[in-house]
């Protein structure tokens, strides 16, 4: 058994893996553009990974392949994914997202011998739009408090407390973004660039709130 008593990793056999964004036009910016470039970087002799815009393929097994797709819950349905990645779900909150979202849930199941499981990755969510991120925080929140008596996920959120969520001063907001990007992730970042956008009176700061602290916090244009 690997540490903690939990089973050893083992290979999936026609491994595919449909990588979710909310527009197609976002597709090769997330997920699917990463993969693409490290399956080119690390085959550069394309001897192992056939790369194209619409398909990473294992060379000779036209089933092993990544792909990227986008929310058309008719043209998800059917698929019978090993895993499956979800991008910016705090953008998914239109009936189609949900539609297309229910229909790649629903997909995990059909290969259960190759124990499928899915990533979800946001930034957060505006907690006015009814987005598939804020029901995973939601649910997040639930688990935390010990409402969920069984989970049957792992949920992970970092933010900005409400303790460190003041952004008056430079000092103020250089503390609340080192505390949401982690000590590691400020030394390579310019904070210092990022938390003069406060003083520009054009940015939304709710906006830079939510997407540099992680914070669900409404946009100031929002009225409900």
């Amino acid at each position: 058994n690997a540490p903690g008593g939990l089973a050893p990793g083992r290979s999936v056999l026609s491994p595919f893996i449909p990588l979710l964004a909310p527009t197609k036009d976002q597709l090769d910016d997330l997920a699917y553009g990463a993969a693409m470039v490290i399956a080119s970087d690390m085959d550069p002799d394309k001897a192992i990974f056939d790369v194209t815009q619409d398909r990473i393929m294992v060379v000779g097994e036209s089933e092993s392949k990544i792909v990227p797709v986008a929310a058309n819950a008719g043209r998800l349905d059917g698929l019978k994914p090993t895993f499956q990645g979800i991008d910016e779900p705090h953008r998914l909150f239109e009936d189609r997202h949900r539609a297309a979202y229910k229909t790649m849930v629903n997909n995990l199941p059909k290969r259960m011998a190759d124990d499928p499981w899915q990533l979800t990755c946001t930034t957060a969510g505006d907690p006015s739009e009814p987005s598939i991120a804020r029901d995973h925080y939601y649910l997040g929140i639930k688990m935390a408090e010990g409402k969920v008596e069984e989970p049957t996920v792992f949920f992970y959120h970092r933010g900005t407390s409400d303790e460190n969520a003041r952004f008056d001063t430079m000092g103020e907001r250089l503390r609340a973004l080192k505390e949401a990007s982690g000590e590691e992730a400020a030394k390579f970042r310019n904070l210092r660039a990022v938390a003069a956008m406060w003083d520009d009176e054009g940015n939304d700061k709710s906006y830079l709130e939510r997407v540099w602290c992680n914070r669900w916090v409404q946009a100031s244009e929002t009225d409900f």
